[in-house]
């Protein structure tokens, strides 16, 4: 698949981009309003999703040049990164100021979790 696309194999360390992670996914260009135009193109260079939704794999690799945008996001999103089988991936967890509150039971000690 990577070929076809005309990408080398992705590297999740590397600079690149998992097109064909993405592609598989379902995943394609997205328009963005932000976006610059290239010349040698001549088109509006899109953006790509970082993440793939149902599973949560990160389609950057680690020095991709907008990594750190990718984490900002993720944080903001109260994503954890994490790595598996030699791939980065995010999964939701809850702020603490979502964790419930221990209630005083009359005649009960509250005990650390």
């Amino acid at each position: 698949m990577q070929a076809l696309l005309g990408h080398k194999k992705f590297d999740p360390e590397g600079t690149g981009y998992d097109y064909a992670s993405a592609v598989a996914a379902g995943i394609g260009e997205m328009y963005d309003p932000k976006a610059e135009y290239d010349e040698k193109k001549k088109k509006y260079i899109g953006h790509w999703k970082s993440r793939v939704p149902s599973s949560g794999l990160l389609l950057k690799g680690r020095k991709h040049r907008t990594w750190h945008l990718l984490e900002k996001g993720e944080r903001k999103a109260h994503m954890k990164i994490y790595k598996k089988d030699g791939r980065y991936y995010s999964k939701y967890y809850a702020p603490m100021s979502d964790a419930p509150k221990p209630r005083r039971v009359k005649g009960h000690k509250i005990l650390p979790v």
